[in-house]
Order: structure tokens, then C-alpha cells, then sequence
């Protein structure tokens, strides 16, 4: 069944992402519901997928590679670009550091990112997110659907802001951290290093690095 699988990809693999295709080509890493979403955005732009990196039971309509290797030696012999589509933080960090000059920064074209933020290389701005002025995003960081990073907010690199959370003007936000779907991060607070705020959480005052909290106003749930 998975070789089956596999010729069905590769047979409809100039379906909707390479028809009418204008700008640029790209291999995703990753193959699950965020890679999907990331397709999305690059049909969005115009762009062409050449294939998919992971393991994966989608019925995606191109061809699925089995190693992260496999998609670096696709990209170099293309040249395409490589579009970090994983939500682990700690995964998009480690693609980063294998292939940095291969992979580039993706922004949907319904996402609004000012002309005076800075967007950290390799880095995912999906479908309607807004990135506001002054705000600084560092490399391999993913601004999920909807999430909101307001003027003069410094994110740490591979952070990933979840769909429709909310970071406030002049927050900081340390590497790795993860802000949940919905949560609130009130303007000015500061955040440590691989924290995780709960989806729905408002987070008031500080947060130290390496906690996980929760609730409305947020509290530790757990050190580590």
C-alpha cells in the first residue's frame, strides 16, 4: 500500500502546486498538517513545491521523500529553497543549523508584516498574521495563522507563535519559546528562554525560562 501510495503522489505531482506556477520552488521539510498549511501559502504566492520531507499518511499530490537529506540533495540539485514546515521548535532548530544557506523565510501574502520589522532568516509567516513595526522575529521562528506580534516585540530564534495568540507592543520572548493557540502575552512582558504558555493563557508578569504556564492570569505549571 505505502508503494502504491507513493506512485499516486508522484503521478499527481503537477497538480495544483506546480500548475500556473510564476515564482519560486521549494522543497518542504516536513510532510504532516503544518506542511499542508505551508503548501497552502506557497500556492498562495505562486510558487511551486517540488516535494515533501517526513513521515506522513497525507495523500499529498507530489512526491514524499523519506529524509531530510533526500530534500537538501533535491534543493541543491534544483535549485530550490528548502521552508522549514514543523511546529517543534527544537526541530526547526536543528534544520536550520544543517542547511542555513538552503532554506529561506516564507510570508503569505494575506499575513501583513511591516516594512519596519525585521524577519529573521528562514522564518513562516502564515495566512493572516500580523507582524508590526519595529518588531524583531529571529531566524527559524514560526508566526502561526492569525498570531499577532505587535510593534517593537523582540522574538528569540525558533520560536514558534501559535495560531491566533497574541503578543503585545515592546514583549520579548526568549529562543524556543512557545506561545499556544489563543494565549495573550500582555504588553511589555518578557519571557525566558524554552518556555511553553498554555493555549488561552494570559500571561500578566515575567515568565523565568524553562516553565510551562497556564490559565488566566498564568501560573507555573512545571519547571524543567
Amino acid at each position: 500500500m505505502a508503494e502504491g501510495g507513493r506512485t499516486l503522489r508522484y503521478r499527481f505531482a503537477v497538480s495544483l502546486f506546480t500548475s500556473g506556477s510564476s515564482g519560486l520552488t521549494w522543497v518542504i521539510l516536513g510532510a504532516g498538517g503544518h506542511a499542508a498549511a505551508v503548501a497552502d501559502v506557497l500556492e498562495q504566492r505562486g510558487d511551486m513545491v517540488l516535494a515533501v520531507a517526513g513521515t506522513t499518511d497525507r495523500d499529498w499530490p507530489c512526491p514524499v521523500l523519506d529524509s531530510d537529506s533526500e530534500a537538501v540533495e533535491l534543493a541543491e540539485r534544483t535549485g530550490s529553497l528548502l521552508v522549514l514546515a514543523v511546529g517543534d521548535n527544537a526541530v526547526r532548530q536543528r534544520l536550520m543549523a544543517a542547511a542555513p544557506s538552503l532554506i529561506g523565510t516564507v510570508t503569505s501574502p494575506v499575513a501583513h508584516v511591516s516594512r519596519a520589522a525585521v524577519l529573521g532568516h528562514g522564518t513562516v509567516v502564515m495566512s493572516g498574521a500580523h507582524v508590526g513595526p519595529g518588531a524583531v522575529v529571529g531566524e527559524a521562528s514560526l508566526i502561526n495563522t492569525g498570531a499577532i506580534v505587535e510593534h517593537d516585540t523582540v522574538l528569540g530564534s525558533s520560536a514558534h507563535i501559535g495560531p491566533g495568540a497574541v503578543l503585545g507592543g515592546g514583549c520579548s520572548a526568549g529562543v524556543r519559546t512557545l506561545v499556544g493557540a489563543g494565549a495573550v502575552v500582555l504588553p511589555g512582558v518578557s519571557i525566558g528562554d524554552d518556555v511553553v504558555i498554555g493555549a488561552g493563557a494570559v500571561v500578566t508578569k515575567p515568565v523565568l525560562g524553562g516553565r510551562v504556564v497556564v490559565g488566566n492570569p498564568a501560573r507555573v505549571l512545571e519547571e524543567f
